[in-house]
């Protein structure tokens, strides 16, 4: 019997031993996770959870909330720019549903290759674990997303992560105390919907992955 696949998530900090206020960095990191893994859906199976360093990591079954979290991570902790590595594959051990330690397998051993490679390429996702043809995919799609939001700002990654929640202009204007028109310019300048796009196409590549026999 096939074993189930799952998707390891494994993020890093970039140059934080830089940071002026590195205590103050962390306790934000910490905050956000904690409170991605309150509201988290049922496919987070194994929580957002601090490891060495800067580093973090989590396990899910799933594909729910994946980008919306990620995105939001990295709007709470700009200026600091986060790598994020995605390994699909078995685990050679049980799921610790408490903290995402203590865990092997070929999953997070893809995740884990792939932040070696981000650390050497410096850009911001990595992806691994899939067919050779899909990978290439998966690759060239996030570099292209990594090249359209390398210089924003915090405000119009939120508002991504907002969009893909699937809330309206009129909400995110009103939550970030923005015009409805800011929005929409930040939608339109910061080619969102293209990138939503790009989005729907790796999750693609992800499914058949998780969900290969």
């Amino acid at each position: 019997m096939a074993q189930p696949h799952y998707l390891v998530l494994i993020g890093d900090l970039v140059r934080s031993r830089t940071a002026e206020d590195r205590a103050g960095l962390q306790r934000q990191l910490s905050q956000c996770l904690d409170s991605l893994n309150t509201a988290a859906p049922d496919t987070l199976v194994s929580p957002y959870t601090l490891t060495l360093g800067d580093e973090f990591q989590a396990v899910r079954s799933g594909l729910d909330g994946l980008w919306p979290e990620l995105l939001r991570i990295q709007a709470t902790l700009l200026p600091m720019r986060v790598r994020f590595s995605l390994g699909v594959g078995a685990l050679a051990t049980p799921i610790n549903k408490k903290q995402a330690l203590g865990m092997d397998g070929a999953a997070f051993y893809a995740a884990r290759a792939g932040i070696e490679r981000l650390k050497d390429n410096d850009r911001q996702w990595a992806i691994g674990g899939l067919k050779e043809a899909d990978q290439r995919w998966a690759t060239a799609l996030l570099d292209a997303i990594d090249s359209l939001t390398r210089k924003w700002r915090a405000n119009r990654f939120e508002i991504l992560y907002r969009l893909l929640s699937e809330q309206s202009p009129g909400t995110i204007a009103a939550d970030l105390d923005l015009s409805v028109q800011a929005v929409y310019r930040n939608i339109r300048d910061g080619d969102l919907e293209l990138i939503m796009e790009l989005l729907q196409l790796v999750d693609s590549l992800l499914y058949q992955a998780l969900n290969r026999t």
